[in-house]
């Protein structure tokens, strides 16, 4: 009976210590979506989590997200944002997994040592790395262009790697079941890889694109017309505009910027949670 007792109020005290550090993180993302709902005069004037006026009346003003829109080019931003997430993430994780299925089940001369070269540029710190791939950039003429966004983010050895660890874990067998009904390697790569690494893929291609979608220091090396901004460039041009005391407006866009993430996370969490499974037992 003691024991029982001992295990339930440990129990108790780990959902409890859970339930804080989740309060916690959740609470500063509900108070900024609370606050883009608020009047300037009751944002600073009243300490409350819920927008109330000063009769303590509940209500819901969408005045700064009008204001939001008409002060950020948000359409535009959008479409450029999905522009280069998609191409990036769809191109990015074809050529990538097709490169990984090729070092993991193709033999051809010399494999392992042109993987193991490739793996080099893993250790090398991305700030080396952006002289030259500006200046790769520049002289493809990709400056100040959404092409100059997408391209150099197309491959990325890591992904590489980790599909590669995956696709090794395929029994023979599957293959030889497929060659048998005459497939040739990229049909048993589409038809048999693919969707044997199915928890892997959807777990690259959401947070790859979450990493597109959040990315701010390249594009800001690459893009000065704000015509081409992506979002994240969108926000912080907001932040450093003249108008700094418009908090409202900024936490309205803020809030803006952060739905679509969530969206694309809150359907995935299951094939993200087996995907974290495999990476971690591969």
């Amino acid at each position: 009976m003691l024991s029982l007792l001992r295990k339930r109020f440990s129990r108790f005290l780990i959902f409890g210590g859970l339930v804080g550090v989740a309060v916690i993180l959740i609470f500063p993302m509900l108070w900024i979506v609370s606050a883009s709902f608020k009047t300037p005069a009751d944002l600073f004037s009243r300490a409350t989590l819920l927008p109330v006026d000063e009769n303590g009346h509940f209500y819901i003003s969408l005045q700064n997200y009008k204001q939001a829109l008409a002060y950020l080019k948000f359409g535009l931003w959008v479409r450029n944002t999905l522009i280069v997430a998609i191409t990036v993430n769809v191109i990015g994780i074809f050529f990538n997994t097709l490169a990984a299925y090729a070092f993991a089940r193709l033999r051809f001369p010399f494999r392992d040592g042109i993987f193991k070269t490739l793996l080099i540029p893993m250790m090398v710190p991305g700030t080396v790395t952006l002289v030259p791939t500006f200046l790769l950039v520049k002289w493809f003429g990709w400056l100040d262009s959404l092409h100059g966004l997408i391209w150099p983010g197309i491959v990325w050895i890591g992904t590489v790697f980790l599909f590669r660890q995956q696709f090794l874990s395929i029994p023979r067998d599957l293959e030889d079941a497929a060659k048998i009904d005459g497939a040739n390697w990229f049909l048993i790569y589409w038809n048999v890889g693919l969707p044997a690494v199915r928890p892997m893929l959807v777990t690259s291609l959401v947070f790859g694109f979450l990493g597109s979608y959040n990315d701010f220091f390249w594009p800001s090396v690459v893009l000065m017309d704000p015509k081409k901004y992506t979002l994240a460039l969108g926000l912080a041009s907001l932040m450093g505009s003249a108008e700094p005391r418009n908090y409202q407006i900024k936490l309205a866009t803020a809030v803006m910027i952060s739905l679509p993430m969530i969206l694309v996370f809150l359907p995935f969490q299951k094939q993200l949670s087996k995907g974290f499974i495999a990476g971690a037992l591969k």
